[in-house]
């Protein structure tokens, strides 16, 4: 049986509860999507009024579901990890645009994130493969992909495809 759709026009996914299942506050994500992969975001968020943010270069931190909630003073890189880095809040951040060269103050600020306790709920997700990240870092590695496929159809009281 399938699940129906959620608000957001997407088939619910279980992307939220992969991440923070996780064991390492930092994860590295592989998508092919990056649009849908928001889209899929902002559907989780409005679902389950979970904090998520996502960056994006030139845009800044930007809070789900909303679409234009920039969190003011968060457009750099290195100001949103220190802000992860600080906060005692759940959420978790979506890294849209991974910086060309990782520099050593952000690598700093990814190691101060790594070390951060993973019952605390509170996970940066970066985007690409493990391979592409630094090799010092202890990160996780999960993949996402939009389902694709017929659409489900209500026969009979159950959702099939």
């Amino acid at each position: 049986m399938t699940e129906p759709k959620s608000p957001g026009g997407l088939l619910k996914d279980d992307l939220l509860d992969r991440i923070l299942a996780v064991d390492s506050a930092l994860v590295a994500l592989r998508c092919e999507d990056v649009d849908g992969l928001v889209k899929s975001l902002r559907a989780i968020a409005q679902r389950t009024g979970k904090a998520i943010y996502w960056w994006r270069a030139r845009v800044g931190l930007c809070r789900l579901p909303g679409l234009h909630e920039i969190v003011p003073g968060m457009v750099h890189l290195a100001d949103v990890l220190r802000f992860v880095a600080n906060s005692p809040h759940f959420g978790v951040y979506f890294i849209v645009d991974s910086p060309p060269e990782w520099s050593p103050d952000l690598l700093a600020l990814l190691q101060r994130i790594a070390k951060t306790d993973p019952q605390q709920q509170r996970r940066l997700v970066l985007p690409g493969a493990l391979a592409d990240l630094p090799a010092a870092l202890p990160a996780r590695e999960l993949a996402w992909s939009r389902r694709a496929g017929p659409q489900p159809r209500l026969r009979h009281g159950a959702w099939v495809r």
